[in-house]
C-alpha cells in the first residue's frame, strides 16, 4: 500500500505561530501548507527563514478559504512569487482566482515548483469539462496538477475518478479531490492510488475545505482498507 504524505493546512496570522505549529507537529507531516494571506504582517525574511529551516516541505498560496476575495495587493503577490524563485518549495496557484500570478509567472519565466490548481466549491463539472480544465492546468507545465470540486452526486465521484485516471496514464504529479460528505471517500482512495499528498488538519475544526479527514482519521481509514 502506498504510504501518504500528510500535509497540514495552516491558516494563521503570524510567523510566530506557524514555527510553533510546525516544530510540534514535525514529525507527523510530511508537507505544511502556508495561507499567507491570513498573515497580518507579512515579512520576506519569515518566509526565507520558513524555506530554509524546511526545504522540500511548504506549500505557499494566497487563496482564502472558499475562494474569498483575498487581502494583498497584486505587487505583494508577485514581489513574494520573485523572491522565491530558486527556493526549494512548492506554490499553488489557482488556475482562474490566481490567473494574474499566473501570468506574471509565465512572462517572467519564474522558476518554481508550480501547484496549478482548479476549485469549485459547488459542483463537479462533467468529465469532458474537467478534462477541457486538465489541458488548461497543463499548459503551465506545473510540478502538480491539482483538482478539486464539490461532489452532490455520485457521478461526480467517477468524473473525480476518470481524471485521477486521466493524469496518472500520463505520468503526473497530482491531487485529486472531493469536497463535501460525498468526496470524503475519494480523499483516502486517491491518496493510496498516486495523490501526491493527503491534506489532514490535526483537529477537526483546522479544516480549510469540507470533507476533509484528520490525520488520526486518515490512519485509522488506511488501517482497515488495508484488511479488505
Amino acid at each position: 500500500m502506498k504510504q501518504i504524505d500528510f500535509c497540514l493546512p495552516l491558516q494563521l496570522s503570524s510567523f510566530e505561530q506557524i514555527f510553533y505549529k510546525i516544530s510540534q507537529l514535525n514529525s507527523h507531516y510530511r508537507y505544511f501548507e502556508v495561507w499567507l494571506d491570513y498573515i497580518v504582517k507579512l515579512e520576506a525574511e519569515e518566509i526565507y527563514a520558513l524555506t530554509d529551516l524546511y526545504p522540500g516541505r511548504l506549500i505557499f498560496l494566497f487563496r482564502r478559504q472558499g475562494l474569498e476575495p483575498t487581502h494583498l495587493a497584486s505587487e505583494i503577490k508577485q514581489q513574494v512569487l520573485t523572491n522565491l524563485v530558486g527556493r526549494d518549495c512548492y506554490v499553488d496557484l489557482d488556475l482562474y482566482d490566481q490567473a494574474s500570478e499566473l501570468s506574471f509567472v509565465k512572462r517572467n519565466q519564474l522558476n518554481l515548483k508550480l501547484i496549478v490548481s482548479y476549485h469549485n466549491y459547488k459542483e463537479t463539472p462533467d468529465f469532458s469539462e474537467l478534462n477541457a480544465i486538465c489541458g488548461e492546468i497543463e499548459s503551465f507545465n506545473p510540478y502538480v496538477c491539482k483538482i478539486a470540486t464539490q461532489c452532490n452526486q455520485i457521478g461526480d465521484l467517477f468524473a473525480l475518478m476518470q481524471i485521477n485516471l486521466r493524469l496518472y496514464r500520463s505520468s503526473k504529479r497530482m491531487i485529486v479531490l472531493g469536497m463535501g460528505e460525498l468526496g470524503k471517500i475519494l480523499r483516502v482512495g486517491n491518496s493510496l492510488k498516486g495523490n501526491f499528498l493527503a491534506f489532514a488538519p490535526e483537529q477537526i475544526e483546522e479544516q480549510t475545505a469540507q470533507g476533509q479527514y484528520t490525520r488520526q482519521e486518515f490512519i485509522e481509514l488506511t488501517k482497515l482498507l488495508s484488511k479488505l
